[in-house]
């Protein structure tokens, strides 16, 4: 079956460009965050979106958007510009489809009520969950180091 659109996102604690045009994507979160009190702030989140369209897909639109927990949506910007773009750079390499990358970084980020963070793509009116990061209240996990 063939997928109008394909993406993947990634919770961390910051992105950072590199001189060589990569990302480096630090501290990326699990699915389940445990903070030790609701409501809780969460210093900085990184929302690192990597969205694939099959070469011949025209969408009108094309955004990303962050759902918190309660409903409020945060919009991350549209990337409509951008996909002519990546569609022209894939036919010149001769790939099959057009990659886009969304980075986002907020500070700070205040978590009203324990949910679901869901990093949302959006292609002419169809949503598309990509990542999700469940905030809940209890014992702080701990990392040795």
């Amino acid at each position: 079956m063939r997928r109008p659109v394909t993406c993947i996102g990634l919770f961390c604690e910051d992105i950072r460009e590199e001189k060589s045009g990569q990302d480096t994507l630090v501290g990326v979160m699990p699915d389940n965050l445990s903070v030790g009190q609701i409501p809780a702030v969460i210093p900085k989140l990184g929302i690192y979106v990597r969205i694939q369209l099959e070469s011949d897909d025209n969408p009108r639109s094309l955004s990303v958007k962050v759902r918190m927990p309660g409903g409020m949506e945060l919009s991350m910007g549209t990337l409509d510009e951008l996909v002519a773009r990546a569609k022209a750079d894939a036919e010149k390499s001769g790939v099959p489809f057009a990659g886009m990358i969304s980075r986002s970084v907020l500070s700070p980020v205040p978590i009203p009520l324990p949910g679901k963070i869901e990093a949302i793509v959006e292609v002419d009116g169809a949503e598309y969950v990509c990542g999700v990061l469940n905030v809940s209240k209890g014992e702080r996990i701990k990392t040795s180091t």
